[in-house]
């Protein structure tokens, strides 16, 4: 276990939630699931999953944060990404934010809480 590994389980209280992507297609939108803890060692699966839905033909592209327990700012700086590209590239990008304390709380404190509306 890494020092920043250790501290992060010690913080929440439990042994880290491995990171997943799942992705569900219907009617013309692609939903990416994301769960567990987005961290350094993580984005690089997200923003894999991120790149291949904005190369598709997906008329909508929802990344749904609700299961997603932990992010760091290199997680964060990743959901940037898309959200900024999405601005510029006719908004097809959305969130859902996360149902849990950790994120939401990173979101508010960097002020990013307009990627949720």
């Amino acid at each position: 276990m890494t020092t920043s590994d250790n501290r992060r389980t010690q913080h929440s209280g439990s042994v880290p939630e491995p990171f997943e992507v799942q992705i569900d297609q219907r009617d013309g939108a692609l939903r990416l699931l994301v769960s567990g803890e987005l961290d350094v060692n993580a984005v690089g699966e997200l923003q894999d999953a991120i790149s291949e839905a904005e190369q598709s033909r997906a008329r909508a592209i929802v990344v749904d944060l609700s299961d997603l327990r932990f992010l760091d700012s290199t997680g964060l700086s990743v959901l940037l990404g898309a959200y900024t590209r999405s601005r510029q590239n006719g908004h097809r990008v959305s969130f859902v934010p996360s149902d849990h304390d950790a994120v939401r709380k990173l979101i508010a404190l960097t002020g990013t809480s307009e990627m949720f509306e």
